[in-house]
């Protein structure tokens, strides 16, 4: 199962971004959050946005116990996305290889109980 959305403007029926549920484990109610947004658009909140209300789906709707990110350590506006949703940095992991050198990513969680939390 992939939750999978568009991001438009409420005004335009225009893609300008994406963002999904997905990577499910469903013995362990974990999902994974991906998202991405056209660049000249960045900075602008529509992001946090599209991701407050995906955490709200996972965590109400589809009752997860831990949703993860899994962002490249370059990419500092996704991460400070994450931390500002509540995501706890657990380290860093290699996805990628390409024959001139490992692309790094680091992996945030964000449990049930912190995301309620107040």
């Amino acid at each position: 199962m992939i939750g999978f959305f568009g991001e438009t403007f409420k005004e335009s029926d225009q893609l300008i971004g994406t963002i999904c549920l997905w990577n499910f484990s469903v013995e362990q109610k974990k999902g994974e959050v991906g998202y991405e947004l056209s660049p000249e658009l960045q900075g602008k909140g529509i992001m946090q946005e599209a991701v407050k209300a995906v955490l709200a789906y996972g965590f109400n709707t589809l009752e997860l116990q831990v949703i993860e990110g899994i962002v490249q350590s370059e990419n500092q506006k996704s991460i400070q996305i994450l931390e500002r949703n509540k995501f706890i940095n657990k380290g860093l992991v290699n996805r990628e290889s390409t024959n001139e050198e490992d692309i790094q990513s680091c992996i945030f969680e964000l449990t049930n109980g912190r995301y309620y939390a107040k």
